[in-house]
């Protein structure tokens, strides 16, 4: 049985909120409010036991509650309670962050056998933590149907030409009971003068609730049969009964996320819906429950397909301009029995579905549906067409939004990359490609510079984000500068009209696609995205907070605020970013796998030992991070020290130094002896190699412990203030 569109409904009542976990570097990390992240932990860090023998009936709660008598504190979430073979017992799955709790259960309940009930618990692998991922394949959705009853129904005419006719007019679905068509049967009977109601039609597949009344309102009067005669029901189960038991079935192989009762009415088929929390789960109600009786009845088998699904996110403008390449792949995911829904856009973002039963076309039409809204990126003889300008709302913007309304495409800008993306018909793309390059080609400087003195000059930078005043001079210099500025905000003081409101907290213009956050602040969605990305800008944790108020406003905005604005692959790539930021700022936690190509992430130890990695299979010490097998630490070293000391031999000469913090090498050119790691962010002092957190404490530092900075040049000529 295929999957067929008109099984495909809306489902805007399916619940799926984001626990904000992902897998990530072979790590499971979740984060928290600002994409901050909360905790990383590692495969190795979960262990997992069976429970089996446990009494019929029992329940996660009852479950945690024998555990928490042994001893064993175990959140109920972590519990996962399966059926036996018999009927007086059931099983458990118990999966805990805790590497040694499987083993210490194990040992528990053996040195207490024979004192309580026996309950036999046995090893296995630990699941890992389920995740949320946007456009990740899902596959935790079955869909559950079975025959509705049905009944024969038998319809007796004197007259072959007749019963011909009313046969004719169902078998071609002009006629239907109760809304829904039946099988007919050819005519049977013979023409007989003793007998004028010889020929019968009969009717199958008829819903088991029919009356005589439902067949008979089905046929127009004149042409009304002289005998109707119903058979019995195939079985008597309602649908209620039928969508109870169905349920408790799925529910043996493991607990639902949400289930959907089929409808009183419907097609032959009665279809449930059902989620399960774990994919695991959601494949084994498949493998056990896929063809198997109906459990009120044995007059049919129960079908349970596994679902896949993947949900994507789109700005509205952009499905606009390439919903006919969508529209041209529909005839072909339709073949493979794929279903594609557009939900209705929310603030300016649409969301689109795919979902099948077959996983390898599920995967070639997300493929195909991203390179669709990927676009194509607008360039010259191989170089990205992009201008600082354009990253502003000004004038070259302006040409932009022209373009996209002349030519009726869709331009999208990618501010972290520097490149614009072109949704249309491949001539338009052409078309805005072209007005593009002479757009770059007339752009000129945005930055102007009013001299001060013959010394001193303060710049206006435009083009930065936010925009600012850049003050090269003393003190005198920019108190002065400060004081023009001030002097001409406090005479201006515009009323703050709703105009006003929507100017962006970032650019200072008028905010184009307006995001508007909870404490009131409101960003060009543009802006918005490079906020997100610009979360570890400090020497903080990576965390983002509202800049509103001239950058005072500093609420951590809330993850699932975040989540709302945000397109969901951008999402995906700022958790990315957050991560990143995560393993590079705390270098003694973690480490990244030296494979090159590899990413997976480890945990330093504190202690010599080596560990294969899941992904390459190479095998690396988690203290020195190299690959010593066979060895000790000392004993590598020493059998390299040759090469080593060669090496630092040479990075004496060059005036190469590594961090004090995570052993990024690092050469100073010029300037002062103010250095930022730029593997960890760290501020160092390259005379003396001393770490700080921040610029300040190593400037003072150098002053006081050094008797300068660095370099010969008066502290008035630096520009710090």
């Amino acid at each position: 049985m295929f999957l067929t569109l008109d099984f495909i409904e809306s489902d805007s009542d399916e619940v799926k909120p984001d626990n904000y976990t992902r897998r990530i570097a072979g790590t499971i990390t979740q984060f928290g409010d600002g994409a901050k992240v909360l905790k990383i932990s590692l495969p190795s860090d979960f262990s997992a036991v069976h429970l089996s023998k446990l009494p019929a009936g029992s329940t996660p709660t009852s479950v945690a509650s024998t555990l928490d008598k042994l001893g064993f504190g175990v959140p109920i979430d972590c519990v996962r309670v399966l059926p036996q073979g018999d009927t007086a017992h059931c099983g458990a799955d118990i999966r805990v962050e805790d590497p040694s709790f499987a083993k210490t259960v194990c040992d528990k309940l053996g040195s207490i056998c024979g004192k309580t009930p026996q309950i036999d618990a046995v090893i296995i692998n630990a699941p890992l933590p389920q995740e949320y991922n946007s456009r990740r394949v899902d596959c935790k959705r079955v869909h559950c149907s079975w025959h509705r009853p049905f009944r024969t129904a038998w319809l007796n005419f004197g007259s072959k030409d007749l019963a011909q006719k009313i046969h004719e007019r169902f078998k071609a679905g002009t006629y239907k009971v109760l809304d829904q068509m039946v099988q007919s049967a050819d005519p049977s009977g013979r023409a007989d003068y003793r007998n004028p109601q010889s020929w019968s039609v009969s009717l199958t597949d008829v819903p088991a609730m029919t009356t005589k009344q439902d067949i008979l309102r089905s046929i127009p009067v004149a042409t009304h049969p002289r005998h109707v005669e119903l058979g019995p029901p195939a079985y008597t189960v309602d649908i209620t009964t039928a969508n109870v038991s169905v349920k408790s079935k799925l529910m043996q192989a493991g607990p639902l996320e949400w289930w959907e009762d089929a409808g009183v009415t419907g097609g032959k088929r009665a279809k449930a819906k059902a989620r399960f929390r774990n994919e695991e789960d959601a494949r084994k109600a498949v493998e056990l429950l896929n063809g198997t009786a109906l459990p009120f009845t044995k007059q049919g088998k129960l079908t349970v397909q596994l679902v896949y699904s993947v949900k994507m996110e789109v700005l509205e403008r952009v499905y606009k301009a390439v919903h006919w390449m969508i529209d041209a792949q529909k005839h072909v995911w339709r073949s493979q029995h794929l279903a594609l829904v557009a939900y209705d856009p929310v603030q300016g973002h649409r969301t689109l579905k795919i979902e099948g039963e077959d996983s390898k076309n599920v995967a070639q039409a997300k493929n195909t549906l991203e390179k669709i809204l990927d676009g194509e990126v607008a360039a010259r003889e191989g170089k990205p067409l992009w201008t600082e300008s354009i990253m502003g709302n000004g004038s070259a913007y302006s040409s932009l939004k022209s373009i996209e309304q002349r030519l009726g495409v869709a331009i999208v800008r990618n501010m972290r990359q520097s490149w614009l993306h072109i949704y249309g018909t491949a001539q338009k793309c052409k078309k805005a490609q072209a007005l593009i390059a002479m757009l770059v080609e007339n752009d000129s400087s945005s930055t102007h510079t009013i001299n001060l003195n013959q010394e001193r000059t303060v710049k206006f930078d435009v083009i930065s984000v936010p925009k600012r005043i850049v003050v090269t001079g003393s003190d005198e210099d920019f108190k002065l500068a400060w004081g023009m500025v001030m002097e001409r905000r406090s005479a201006a003081q515009p009323t703050k009209d709703d105009a006003e409101l929507e100017d962006c907290a970032v650019c200072w213009t008028e905010a184009e696609d307006p995001v508007h956050t909870q404490c009131g602040h409101t960003y060009c969605a543009d802006c918005f995205e490079r906020l997100c990305f610009a979360g570890d800008i400090s020497s903080k944790e990576f965390c983002v907070s509202c800049e509103g108020d001239s950058g005072n406003c500093k609420k951590v905005l809330a993850i699932s605020e975040i989540q709302e604005q945000l397109l969901s692959n951008v999402l995906e790539d700022v958790l990315q970013t957050s991560f990143n930021s995560q393993i590079r700022r705390h270098p003694q936690d973690f480490h990244y796998c030296p494979t090159p190509d590899c990413g997976n992430v480890y945990r330093v130890g504190s202690k010599a030992g080596c560990l294969t990695c899941s992904k390459c299979l190479v095998m690396t010490c988690t203290m020195c991070h190299f690959s010593h097998a066979g060895m000790t630490c000392a004993e590598y070293k020493d059998h390299t020290s040759g090469g080593y000391k060669a090496f630092e031999k040479v990075k004496e000469q060059l005036g190469i130094k590594d961090c004090p913090k995570c052993k990024t090498s690092m050469e100073k050119t010029e300037g002062c002896n103010h250095m930022t790691c730029r593997g960890c962010g760290i501020h160092i002092c390259w005379a003396c190699m001393k770490t700080f957190e921040t610029s300040g404490p190593c400037y003072e530092h150098m002053n006081r412990a050094h008797g300068s900075i660095g370099i010969d040049i008066a502290d008035d000529d630096l520009g710090i203030y």
